[in-house]
């Protein structure tokens, strides 16, 4: 049997999941909330170009395959949370932060198209996706 620990210590440590000035913190503050076995893939994706040519911005993403419904990982994420998420149409729940809103963490159901679609989770049994994304050069 498999044993799977949520790693609730660490929260208690690092202090609340988002910053005194409403900015979500680093990653590794919401790791501590799904099981240590969590498969994970990364990836990123470009933007179209901005206006005048420009290169458009670019995102950087980390999708965590959790064995829980979007409710229950959203209930777990909403105490840890200072700000309201929304819900998208897609039946996504996500939290924004950053002066562009440019820090985004997402609790998804799984097969939505998406470019984390694609992750392979082998042998786990997947039920909704905890995103992680940042974008930078956003102008």
């Amino acid at each position: 049997m498999k044993l799977r620990v949520l790693v609730g210590l660490v929260l208690a440590v690092t202090g609340p999941s988002v910053l005194a000035d409403g900015r979500l913190r680093d990653l590794a503050s919401y790791q501590a909330l799904l099981p240590v076995d969590a498969p994970q893939c990364t990836g990123h994706v470009s933007a179209a170009p901005v206006a005048g040519g420009g290169v458009g911005p670019h995102i950087n993403w980390r999708a965590i395959g959790v064995d829980r419904t979007v409710e229950e990982l959203v209930a777990i994420f909403r105490s840890e949370m200072a700000a309201t998420p929304q819900v998208k149409p897609d039946g996504c729940v996500e939290w924004r932060s950053g002066a562009k809103l440019e820090t985004v963490l997402a609790i998804c159901p799984v097969g939505l198209p998406s470019p984390w679609r694609s992750c392979n989770y082998p042998n786990a049994k997947v039920r909704a996706v905890v995103l992680f994304s940042e974008m930078v050069g956003a102008g």
